[in-house]
């Protein structure tokens, strides 16, 4: 039967436990034997409790059915480790003064390993009962108390209370860190499906669009079709981005280019998704301008994320406004404030505003947003601080690194002589790559692309029918989904890298399609698939990829 709940201590409390306890006694027993001689030391009551701690250290090595009691058997170990031990050594030595201050010692040590008031009583008055018990039977008698002995435990009472006080301060804030860990497992979890179902219809719209495109070539400078694929890729931008900020992807460098801090919140105000066409009237951007090192959709999205917050507390108010101010050079620093003239923030709530979940008194938010631009401006070199007075306005400031003149230089006119020469396309006419996709619409995309590359397409619907053309007909290339099903990508890379080894093959190259980032992908890329791509698939994106993995 289990008896303790297995909660009551972490791996940290049960390794630092198990090899204390071994090597602890013995080393106490030889101080207390022959360098600091005390009138009783018990040589087989040490080694026993050394003994018990085994069990501890090899508690990952316990039959399964057995380790549903380790809890159990961790309480009863902590009680023979510490009451028992120290309280019968206690009596045995009379309340000696090195006794008085281990005893001492120990109920507080116990109290730390058991915040729990019911725990903490049980494992120390049990041990104590069992220790006087144990005095009893082998003295004969009882032990003589006297009044002086009580006097030394009165203060302990409330060494014990801000022990344990302190103890479950700490649990709590691992519960909350738990708790947390859990929430964001379970948030990236919903919200990978959510994106999953979101890029696919927005795959198969973009998908038909370069279909169009590829039977119709006249209609690639048609407004309505650059307008679609603007939403479409903006779409897709506003779920790589969330994505990003759940998963708390590390930013790249790489990819910062030169933007104009002003360009950037006009495009911002104007390409924001209002929910009705007079918001937008109450945005307005002012001021000079300055460069700033990023990816624009980071900025965009961090002030988007600016201004869906403000209007969330402004859209009812008549006469209120959010005004975006471009300030270059403020103290030395390059600034962007986005200020509404809402109800304000209380003072108490400021500094959590950037935590990770925090949403004061918004409703239906996921309290992301904020940390996310909290996390985006800090790789940025910047800041995000946030100023507001009740009934008044609140305001956030974005502070960008000043961007050194030679570092715009360079940006804006490179070297003729180092850029590389453009070198002719390969050909890939006469190549076969084989696409498992059980989407049609994407499957027929891919094939369009490689055809216009001259290149000879083998079509399969799941990672089953891709293996039985394989053994049928040569191929230089697969392109393979990896949710698909009857057999998924996940299946089909490992069967084929397991046939190349079992043959001696050399490596075929894939590429993995995927609708999000993820543990799949991760274990696509641990199978060994040489590259991946994020659906909607282009011609931009997919065409060098093949020829890179064509070349040879």
């Amino acid at each position: 039967m289990k008896l303790i709940r297995s909660d009551i201590a972490d791996e940290l409390t049960y390794f630092w436990g198990g090899w204390l306890g071994l090597v602890s006694h013995p080393i106490y027993w030889f101080i207390w034997t022959y360098w600091l001689p005390q009138p009783y030391e018990s040589t087989a009551l040490r080694f026993f409790c050394s003994a018990l701690s085994i069990p501890v250290i090899l508690r990952h090595y316990w039959p399964e059915k057995a380790k549903q009691f380790f809890s159990t058997y961790w309480f009863i170990f902590l009680m023979c480790q510490l009451p028992i031990t120290f309280s019968y050594l206690t009596l045995k030595n009379d309340f000696s003064g090195v006794w008085l201050v281990c005893e001492t010692l120990m109920v507080i040590v116990v109290s730390v390993f058991h915040p729990s008031l019911l725990l903490f009583l049980s494992n120390l008055l049990i041990g104590i009962a069992i220790a006087y018990g144990l005095y009893f039977f082998t003295e004969g008698q009882h032990f003589a108390w006297h009044q002086e002995h009580l006097m030394y435990f009165l203060p302990l009472p409330i060494g014990v209370v801000l022990t344990m006080v302190f103890s479950y301060t700490i649990k709590q804030e691992k519960i909350k860190q738990e708790e947390i860990k859990q929430k964001s497992k379970l948030l990236q979890a919903l919200a990978g499906s959510i994106a999953h179902e979101m890029r696919n219809p927005l795959s198969q719209i973009y998908g038909s669009l370069q279909l169009i495109q590829m039977q119709m070539p006249h209609l690639n400078n048609n407004e309505y079709i650059k307008d679609a694929h603007k939403v479409i890729k903006s779409g897709l931008q506003v779920i790589d981005i969330t994505m990003d900020a759940i998963k708390e992807k590390p930013i790249d460098p790489d990819s910062f280019k030169l933007l104009s801090a002003r360009d950037l919140a006009r495009e911002s105000v104007a390409d924001f998704a209002y929910a009705e066409a007079e918001h937008a009237d109450k945005v307005s951007v002012k001021g000079g301008d300055f460069n700033i090192m990023a990816d624009p959709v980071m900025v965009k999205y961090v002030l988007y994320n600016l201004i869906k917050n403000a209007l969330y507390y402004v859209k009812a108010l008549p006469h209120a406004e959010i005004v975006i101010s471009v300030m270059p050079a403020v103290n030395g620093v390059n600034q962007i404030e986005v200020r509404d003239t809402g109800p304000g923030i209380e003072p108490k709530a400021i500094p959590k505003l950037f935590d990770s979940f925090y949403t004061s008194d918004k409703q239906g938010g996921t309290g992301l947003g904020l940390s996310y631009c909290k996390r985006t401006m800090n790789a940025l070199g910047g800041d995000i601080h946030c100023n507001s007075e009740l009934g008044q306005y609140t305001a956030f400031t974005l502070s960008f690194p000043v961007v050194p003149a030679q570092q715009i230089e360079q940006k804006q006119a490179p070297n003729a002589d180092t850029a590389p020469k453009p070198k002719s396309p390969l050909s890939l006419a006469g190549k076969i790559v084989l696409v498992a996709e059980d989407e049609k619409m994407s499957r027929m995309l891919v094939k369009g692309i490689l055809e216009r590359q001259r290149i000879q397409c083998l079509e399969a619907e799941n990672g089953q029918e891709a293996l039985e053309l394989l053994a049928t007909q040569h191929c230089d290339l697969i392109v393979t989904d990896i949710q698909m099903p009857v057999m998924n990508g996940l299946e089909l890379i490992q069967t084929v890298r397991q046939r190349e080894r079992t043959a001696s093959d050399t490596p075929m190259p894939i590429i993995a399609l995927t609708s999000e980032e993820g543990d799949m992908l991760g274990t696509a890329i641990k199978f060994g698939v040489n590259d991946y791509l994020a659906k909607p698939v282009s011609i931009e994106r997919l065409a060098p990829k093949l020829r890179q993995l064509l070349a040879g």
